[in-house]
Formats: structure tokens, C-alpha cells, sequence
């Protein structure tokens, strides 16, 4: 139970992916995986095709959705017009290298710029943009900085955890254990607000309000905070995020004109319990 599965009405107990079969599209890479069923589905548990065809069964639409096809036939049609010519070798051997491992991005351009154009207005690859310019903004990339707010000093960074997977394991106590969950503070901003090491602080920002440990120490620069992304959230009565979860403080509005993520441009003050 997630906290966002805490706030669903229904919760269907779907399977891990130990306990089914399926093909993986990796992020990067010319191969793909496959992912073999390890162990049986716990008890009630039901893989996300059965729940769509119970589902499209109940709603009256069920051949049209599942075309009479179980899910290994599903995964075999998927292969038929792949180069993929060996399904079963592929399901035991768990991964398929594409052809022409060596490619790299633009490479038919590098080699023949004029035959191979871009699809830019000078063909060529360009830094500059008339048609944003337009837009009544820099036509080249340029650095916007951002609004300072005297109520809020400190810069907050959020980085990886050593033990967790965004908030993958943040439900499991022995990788937490393992890492210390604090908010890391240089010596100088935490004496200027009477604050020592392992003193409960409250962290604002205009999105958000939280309590945490503090850590303080010169392995962070002044003015800068840290505290680690990936922690499932908790809300005392009062609506005070008391776990650590970061996301409480940081912005859902993206940096432009790249619709980036601001997770490093997220300021905050920090005050003594």
C-alpha cells in the first residue's frame, strides 16, 4: 500500500514482475529483455492482462480486447514480425542483442551532412532559434536565474539514496537502517539558527512544510541543504510531513524552456523546532 494507493478507492493486487512473464524495452540500449516468472502469484494476486480481461469481460467487450489471446500468446504475436526469429531461445536466454551495436546518434548526418539533412530550417544541427525567438524569448540557450525570496535563503538539493530506487525499498526498514535519513546542513547556517546536530527542524518552502533531523556538517557547502529523494511521505495531524519526504518541498511546475525537472532549484529556510 503506496501512499497514492492510499488515497484509490479500489486497489486490485496486481503481480510483481517475479511473477509473470513479459518483454522489457530498456531505457537505452539495442537489445531486449526478457522477463521470466521467477515464482506463483501470492493468492489473489492477478496479472494486469487477466484484471483488463475480467474487466472488458464485465463491461461486454471482452473478444474485441484480448482478440482470444492469453498472455504468452500475446507475447509470441509480439515476436512474429520482430528479427527476432527464436522465441523460445529467446525466453531462455533472457536478453536479444539488436542488430549494429555500434550506432550512435545522428551518425548518418556526421557522415553525410548535405544527403542527410536535419529536419531544421538550415538543415544543420542548430544552437540558435529564430522561430522561439519569436516567442518573444532568447533565440540561443541562456541561463535564467532564479527569483530570490529572502523567506526563503537555503538552495535544497535532492540526490539519490545508496539503498533505494527513486522510493522502491522506502517500506523496507533493512535498507533504511543502512542510511541515515537527515537533513544535511553546513555548520555555519545551522549556528546562525541555533541549530545543532540531531535537532528536530522544521523545512518550508512555498509548496510545503515538513519536520526532520538535522545533520549538521562540512560535507555540504554553506547556503546549500541536502535530503535525499525517495521517501515515502507521513502527515501528522496537523498536516506536517514527518518522514522526510522531499517531495512535500519541491515545485511541480517545470523549468522552461526545457520542461525539465527544478529539483535542484528548490529554496527553503530552515528553523529550530
Amino acid at each position: 500500500m503506496t501512499p497514492t494507493a492510499k488515497y484509490c478507492d479500489v486497489v486490485l493486487p496486481t503481480t510483481t514482475f517475479l511473477e509473470r512473464n513479459d518483454i522489457v524495452t530498456p531505457n537505452g540500449g539495442n537489445y531486449l529483455l526478457f522477463s521470466n516468472q521467477v515464482v506463483p502469484p501470492l493468492p489473489e494476486a492477478r496479472n494486469d492482462y487477466d484484471i483488463f480481461c475480467q474487466l472488458s469481460e464485465r463491461l461486454g467487450f471482452l473478444e474485441d480486447f484480448s482478440e482470444g489471446k492469453n498472455e504468452e500468446e500475446w507475447l509470441r504475436s509480439f515476436m512474429k514480425d520482430s528479427e527476432i526469429k527464436d522465441y523460445d531461445d529467446f525466453k531462455e536466454s533472457g536478453i536479444y542483442f539488436g542488430k549494429n551495436q555500434l550506432r550512435v546518434g545522428l551518425s548518418d548526418f556526421a557522415a553525410d551532412p548535405k544527403e542527410n539533412s536535419l529536419n531544421t530550417p538550415s538543415g544543420l544541427v542548430q544552437l540558435s532559434s529564430m522561430a522561439y525567438a519569436k516567442t518573444g524569448s532568447s533565440p540561443i540557450p541562456e541561463y535564467t536565474m532564479p527569483v530570490e525570496d529572502e523567506a526563503y535563503p537555503l538552495r535544497l538539493v535532492t540526490p539519490k539514496s545508496r539503498y533505494r530506487i527513486h522510493s522502491q525499498n522506502s517500506n523496507i526498514p533493512w535498507f533504511n537502517e543502512r542510511e541515515k535519513h537527515a537533513l544535511w546542513i553546513h555548520p555555519s547556517d545551522a549556528a546562525t539558527r541555533s541549530i545543532t546536530d540531531q535537532n528536530e527542524v522544521y523545512v518550508s518552502s512555498p509548496q510545503g512544510l515538513m519536520r526532520i533531523v538535522s545533520h549538521v556538517t562540512e560535507d555540504i557547502m554553506p547556503g546549500v541543504v541536502c535530503l535525499l529523494e525517495g521517501v515515502w511521505p507521513a502527515f501528522d495531524s496537523e498536516g506536517v510531513e514527518t518522514a522526510g519526504s522531499v517531495n512535500v518541498l519541491t515545485s511541480t511546475v517545470p523549468t522552461l524552456p526545457s520542461q525539465g525537472s527544478r529539483t535542484h532549484s528548490v529554496f527553503v529556510q530552515v528553523k529550530k523546532k
